[in-house]
């Protein structure tokens, strides 16, 4: 899959999320990329991450490509897509091979085990997305980081991280892109994509927490010693906000996230007791018939619904309890991360380290964009780099590996010439 993720030095990128769809195109130069066309629609027919409606997915999806291709003056053909199910899952699984005697390891070897590791699982109409070897093993000695090719042993084992997500949510997926006219040249988790644009190194290396609260679901991506140890997708987002403010005050969705954008926060203060809000009431649009209240009033309404969920998240980490130290730093990302005071609000309810983070910039990318709306779509663009430079290294070590073997070869050619 990793060798169509970049095609002819362009990658496409497609964000699909309960609120909004983004497409990125960029170019691809040497080790640098440059966004040549960025598009975003409205997303329609999609809830929870999970396409519902096909027609109406089908048609946000085609506006947000056309956008990006006129931008781009480029047709695009294929796309790599995040998935952001609910029923996403993280799954461990491990198993050990004995060799026929002890021997150097080849990549043959560490297929065998990675095969036995997976007949273990039982998939039960469910694709796996990622499949990230966390250690190997060999002859007891564990935790060895790096596929162990080279080293020599009897037994080799391995543990995997299997992220999987159910069959017929990537069919449907499949049959949506199609179309649209373009293939799904890769699949990626969305707590992964966002975590590879928002985290840097070090977090990732020293286990951190990522929280990426869009609109529809929030996303989490738990990373400890350079990998990712668990990814969640959970029913829970900015929405939620939106639908509170519109059902206590009886005014449209639309206007109440306005002023959830204008006005909101996560803390009360006295001083929005004097601030008012003019909203119009539902149904009432066209007369003109308003209703004014205070500004806490509205905040009030936001800050049970941060605390309900903000809470709950808190408890959903409690029970990652192999990855405490990871959930005691954690960093926000999202919509809802640019709600004003949200930090301290997340500091407190989450009783960890706390930073709101913002995706890596990349070359092209309008100054005028809200930078929480690309953090997906640019971690599927870095994913793809990662890929190709992974790619390369391994073509590197293969040729390394082979030099030995040609020695050899002319050694025998220079003994039985001369």
């Amino acid at each position: 899959m990793a060798n169509h993720l970049i095609k002819n030095g362009y990658i496409s990128a497609l964000d699909i999320g309960s609120g909004k769809i983004c497409c990125l195109i960029a170019k691809v130069s040497d080790d640098n990329m440059t966004i040549i066309g960025m598009g975003c629609s409205q997303a329609q027919g999609i809830k929870n991450g999970v396409i519902v409606n096909l027609p109406q997915a089908v048609g946000s999806i085609q506006d947000a490509i056309i956008e990006a291709e006129t931008k781009a003056k480029k047709r695009i053909d294929s796309v790599i897509v995040n998935i952001s199910s609910p029923q996403l899952e993280s799954v461990y699984v491990s198993a050990e091979i004995k060799l026929p005697d002890t021997r150097v390891i080849i990549p043959s070897d560490v297929r065998k085990v990675i095969d036995a590791a997976l007949a273990k699982i039982d998939l039960k109409e469910k694709e796996i997305i990622h499949q990230i070897p966390i250690s190997y093993s060999l002859d007891g000695q564990n935790d060895i980081a790096d596929e162990p090719t080279g080293l020599s042993g009897k037994v080799l084992g391995v543990t995997l991280h299997l992220i999987t997500v159910p069959l017929p949510q990537i069919r449907n997926l499949s049959i949506a892109l199609e179309q649209c006219h373009v293939w799904m040249a890769g699949k990626v988790a969305t707590p992964y994509a966002s975590a590879l644009s928002v985290l840097t190194q070090n977090e990732k290396e020293v286990g951190t927490t990522l929280i990426d609260i869009g609109s529809g679901v929030a996303s989490l991506a738990i990373f400890s010693e350079g990998f990712i140890r668990y990814a969640a997708v959970l029913p829970l987002g900015g929405n939620l906000i939106t639908k509170d403010i519109s059902y206590v005050l009886k005014t449209p969705l639309k206007d109440a996230e306005r002023v959830k954008t204008l006005y909101g926060c996560a803390f009360t203060s006295p001083a929005d007791e004097k601030n008012t809000v003019t909203l119009p009431l539902i149904g009432e649009e066209e007369e003109g018939t308003t209703t004014t209240i205070s500004r806490k009033v509205l905040i009030s309404i936001m800050v049970a619904r941060l605390e309900q969920i903000f809470n709950f998240l808190y408890t959903y980490l409690l029970s990652q309890e192999k990855n405490d130290c990871a959930t005691k730093r954690i960093v926000l990302c999202g919509g809802v991360s640019q709600t004003d005071g949200i930090r301290d609000k997340a500091m407190n309810l989450l009783d960890a380290q706390v930073r709101c983070g913002k995706p890596v910039y990349i070359k092209g990318l309008p100054d005028t964009l809200p930078m929480t709306a690309t953090s997906t779509a640019i971690g599927l663009l870095l994913y793809a780099m990662n890929h190709r430079i992974q790619k390369e290294d391994k073509k590197i070590k293969q040729q390394s590996n082979k030099q030995p073997n040609l020695l050899k070869k002319v050694l025998k050619w220079m003994k039985q010439s001369f």
